[in-house]
């Protein structure tokens, strides 16, 4: 495990980013939900934290090891999506809306759903992707992005 101190003896150009998954579908399970606030705009959200435990036939296997595979030297990976309360509460309950049928929560609040840990620890199926962006110093960078969250139906 890296300390500070190794941290800090290196120069930026030694520092490795960390390798995005490949886009495919995944299976996760989840590890929270939690509730927060953008630090640039303070903008509320509602994020679920996974953990990705398995893939799907769509992932390229290949490029996942070139990636650093599933588990890291710090565990397995952990991936997030964020649901930002953009204009009103339409509009943000709409981004959950899907989710929250699939896990067949549709009858209790999202305060229950977070306080009470209703999802937490529940199978998952997610969809991930790259997008392109333009960072603080203008340049082109690509980030991974979950663009679909489905749970898994468990066994009767």
């Amino acid at each position: 495990m890296t300390n500070f101190s190794d941290i800090l003896a290196k120069s930026a150009a030694e520092i490795k980013e960390l390798a995005l998954l490949p886009v495919g579908t995944y299976f996760g399970t989840v590890k929270s939900v939690t509730t927060g606030e953008s630090s640039a705009k303070k903008t509320p959200y509602i994020r679920v934290t996974m953990t990705v435990d398995g893939i799907d036939a769509d992932v390229d296997e290949e490029a996942l090891e070139e990636a650093g595979g599933l588990v890291t030297d710090k565990g397995p990976r952990e991936i997030r999506r964020d649901h930002y309360f953009i204009a009103d509460q339409e509009t943000f309950g709409v981004s959950l809306k899907r989710v929250l049928e699939s896990a067949g929560v549709v009858d209790k609040s999202y305060a229950e759903i977070i306080n009470d840990g209703l999802l937490n620890g529940r199978s998952v199926r997610i969809g991930y992707v790259h997008e392109l962006y333009t960072g603080n110093d203008g340049e082109q960078r690509q980030r991974g992005l979950v663009n679909s969250i489905v749970f898994i139906k468990e066994a009767a």
